[in-house]
């Protein structure tokens, strides 16, 4: 069941679909050419060994999206996204919540993790008729099993909050775990839903991104574009580690955030800070010492106020300067090894050191 009783809240009707699945003839229905190219998209030919995932995908063997989000507001971002098939009328919709979880929070000016999710003929971002779905999939289900979040390799389930079942993307100033933190005390971003076939193709990467725009409704938007239409080659990417992935994204001209993204895309994520923190001698910078120990040559790729890449060969130190603030680094290693690790604030005036070994 889902959390809180909707008909409490808010009540959200059915809604009728625009075209019956399997019509091949468009003017004949009334459909229009999106819906056509929509419904006729390849979806992907992946073999689905999990039950409960075939079972969301209605039986149906399909590749998988990956789909990243970029804040570049000064708030918190909340809200519900998801894709379903808008043709087909047994659609089982797959989707997850921002702001649901601390591990699925997404804080400002932050870049998410790349989320794997099966490949839906529509993906939206607060649109209604995911949120309508979703109320129609927890009525007759009465359980939580259809309500599906997606994670890096599969799909986990949770119980969605009503608090975050909302058309649009709304935005915070509540920290996670404030009573106001599921509340858009900032204002909302129009909701925004792209379709299989128009904007991506069945192997792609989503990238959605949120800015402030007072000329917006709500004083927020969403940008939207996928890696390819960026000139970047994913299954190329994702065999490269980390420090050869900064030099395949360096000649695209990518801003900050959305280099962030690709050069983490499929890293894991580590809890502490490794840099140790003292007096420096250059008031207005950062000096950073680095000391490989290691067997193999290692890369520290920082991303924050500016984006630098060290290299650092076996047995040897390096050093350099960084403008102050606080950064999220990505260590490599030639021997394909490459973790993502947390932010930490590299203030002026310190010398941050780290010993690899």
């Amino acid at each position: 069941m889902i959390r809180n009783d909707p008909a409490a809240k808010r009540g959200i009707g059915m809604a009728a679909l625009v075209c019956s699945a399997g019509v091949a003839v468009v003017i004949a229905l009334g459909c229009t050419a999106q819906a056509f190219l929509n419904a006729t998209a390849p979806l992907g030919d992946a073999i689905l060994i999990n039950a409960d995932v075939a079972r969301l995908n209605n039986g149906e063997r399909r590749g998988r999206l990956g789909v990243g989000f970029i804040n570049k507001t000064s708030f918190r971002a909340i809200g519900t996204f998801g894709g379903y098939d808008p043709q087909d009328k047994e659609t089982i919709v797959t989707f997850g919540q921002l702001g649901v979880t601390l591990q699925y929070d997404l804080e400002p000016n932050v870049v998410s993790r790349v989320y794997s999710i099966p490949v839906t003929r529509a993906f939206t971002l607060g649109g209604q008729r995911l949120i309508e779905l979703i109320f129609e999939q927890d009525r007759e289900s009465q359980n939580a099993q259809l309500a599906s979040y997606p994670t890096d390799a599969a799909l986990g389930t949770f119980l969605p909050d009503l608090d975050l079942l909302n058309e649009k993307i709304g935005f915070t100033g509540a920290p996670f775990g404030d009573p106001q933190d599921s509340v858009p005390t900032q204002g909302t971003a129009e909701s925004s839903t792209v379709y299989i076939g128009q904007h991506y193709r069945q192997d792609s990467l989503l990238i959605f991104r949120f800015s402030a725009d007072p000329n917006a409704a709500g004083g927020f938007r969403i940008d939207f574009t996928t890696a390819r239409d960026l000139g970047v080659d994913v299954d190329r990417l994702i065999r490269l580690v980390a420090n050869r992935r900064a030099v395949a994204l360096a000649p695209l001209g990518l801003d900050r955030y959305t280099f962030q993204l690709l050069t983490a895309l499929g890293l894991g994520s580590a809890q502490a800070d490794l840099f140790d923190l003292r007096a420096g001698a250059t008031p207005d910078r950062v000096e950073v010492t680095v000391n490989n120990q290691t067997v193999a040559n290692a890369s520290i790729s920082f991303f924050g106020p500016e984006t630098k890449v060290m290299e650092v060969i076996t047995g040897e130190q390096e050093q350099t300067t960084l403008l102050p603030g606080t950064y999220e680094y990505l260590i490599a290693y030639s021997a394909d090894v490459s973790v993502l690790f947390n932010t930490q604030a590299l203030n002026a005036g310190i010398l941050a050191e780290l010993t690899l070994e």
